[in-house]
This record gives structure tokens, sequence and C-alpha cells, in this order.
């Protein structure tokens, strides 16, 4: 990913615009749904134990600790997509024993996954998103960079 970022950089300084694609493996995609989780902690209380990359989803599993003690293990589905230049998450499924949330927290949830996702594949200026392909063992978010052609 440094070397799409490096290359990047010098596109925006040429004065260039170019399409690179950002690829997210499965440790990428834990830190960005954990630094999410902890944003959110009060809302999606889940200890992370792994991500299964799905074609078109992510899969999130983990354990909850519910107010009596005890753990439970549960999975939050998530996909994302593109719309007018932005990426976007959404939650598709949470199914943690005992944790109900609301669509006000899951809309919550949503923005920060967003903001998450994007912070990661957008880290210089005039960075655009054109694309997300969330495939079996990664997601690639390809970005225009510069000038729009």
């Amino acid at each position: 990913m440094l070397a799409v970022l490096t290359l990047a950089a010098l596109t925006v300084a040429c004065g260039k615009s170019r399409s690179f694609t950002v690829t997210l493996k499965e440790p990428n995609v834990i830190k960005i749904v954990q630094a999410a989780l902890d944003i959110a902690q009060v809302d999606l209380p889940l200890d992370i134990s792994g991500v299964d990359i799905k074609d078109g989803y992510i899969r999130v599993g983990g354990s909850y600790t519910g107010e009596d003690g005890a753990t439970t293990s549960g999975v939050v589905d998530l996909t994302l997509r593109v719309e007018d230049d932005e990426l976007k998450a959404e939650v598709l499924n949470v199914d943690i024993t005992g944790v109900e949330l609301t669509d006000e927290q899951i809309a919550g949830y949503n923005t920060i996954l967003t903001t998450q996702f994007t912070k990661a594949a957008t880290t210089v200026p005039g960075v655009r998103i054109e694309d997300v392909t969330i495939i079996e063992d990664a997601v690639k978010i390809r970005v225009r960079v510069g000038l729009s052609e």
C-alpha cells in the first residue's frame, strides 16, 4: 500500500490523473473494523477474533460479554459500495445473542465504518473513489488521484 501512496503523491505533484487499486487483505480489514468498533464500543461491543472476506461482503466474527458476564459468539456482516464517488459501508446483519441494535445505532456504525475504510483508501489529497469490489480474500478499492479526465 505504501507504493500506491507514493505513486499517488507523485501523480498529484505532477498534475496528472491516474487510477490505482488499493488492496486491503484480512489483517488490514481487521484493523479498520477494530478501529470502528473502538469508536462505537457502546453500540457494538464485539471482541473481534477474525474476519472472513467473502464475495460481496465481509463477515466479522468475535465474542461479546453481556452484562451478566456470560460470553457468547457472534457475527456482523457488512458490505461496501461506491455512491456519488464516495465509499459507503453498510451493516447487513448483526447476529450476536443478547444484542439488539436500533436502526439509529446501525446507521451510526455505518458512518464510522465508512470513515475508517475511506481513510484507508484516501490518505493523500485529491483522491476520488471510483469502485469497490469485495472478493474472496481482499477488498479492492479503485481510486483516481489527481485531475479529473
